[in-house]
């Protein structure tokens, strides 16, 4: 990723819906912590958006980058029915930095990365992505159970515009670098939970997203994965 950034939602890992199963990231390493709904709780309980910024050297110093963002949240407001997730969000994410939103179950974490991919629009507001491809890792591996591991990772370069025979051989090298080399032709129901997951990070590390948005992706992996 050399322009884009990461939106990561902190998994049980890091910081838990319901339970700590590890260190909860420091607040005192992000700047600008945002609440949903203009600092309001939603449904009585609040959702914190940590933002690392992006940085430069000038003169050995270190100053913080002023660019255009790469995705932007204008005025958005998002609701199902009567239920109010957030309203008036306001956030821009720079090129290169990484944005992890913390917070209980069912307060808008995942709804903003799907606005950010352009699967469901605000009610209100817009949400502007400057930056292309991106890379999506949804929390449960969403796999096309009649492909195998290679195939479901090809299919994303494929529609991409990749040929045939190049999708092939970066989808064998990105299972490989998941440690799923001697797996590429086993389809997801003959895989464990945790390899049919690491397939989906490979699936969306593939096209070399400029913008990598992930929903808990570590669920289900092993702690090996984290060191």
């Amino acid at each position: 990723m050399k322009r884009g950034g990461i939106i990561t939602i902190w998994g049980r890992i890091f910081v838990g819906e319901s339970s700590v199963h590890g260190p909860s990231p420091d607040p005192a390493g992000y700047t600008g912590t945002l609440r949903l709904g203009l600092d309001q709780h939603v449904r009585g309980r609040s959702c914190g958006i940590f933002n690392i910024p992006a940085t430069g050297t000038v003169d050995g110093r270190q100053v913080f980058m002023m660019v255009k963002p790469a995705v932007s949240f204008e005025n958005v407001s998002m609701a199902f029915g009567r239920h109010i997730l957030f309203e008036n969000l306001n956030l821009d994410i720079a090129p290169g930095q990484v944005v992890g939103i913390q917070g209980p179950s069912g307060t808008g974490k995942s709804t903003l990365l799907k606005m950010a991919a352009g699967l469901i629009r605000p009610v209100k507001g817009r949400v502007r992505v400057h930056v292309r491809p991106l890379g999506y890792v949804f929390q449960e591996p969403r796999l096309l159970g009649w492909y195998t591991a290679r195939e479901n990772v090809s299919l994303a370069l494929e529609a991409a515009g990749m040929s045939v025979k190049t999708a092939k051989q970066t989808a064998l090298r990105c299972l490989k670098d998941l440690d799923l080399a001697g797996f590429e032709k086993h389809y997801p129901r003959e895989l464990s939970g945790g390899m049919n997951q690491r397939i989906s990070i490979a699936r969306a590390l593939s096209v070399s997203p400029e913008l990598l948005l992930l929903d808990e992706p570590f669920t289900g992996l092993d702690p090996a994965w984290f060191c």
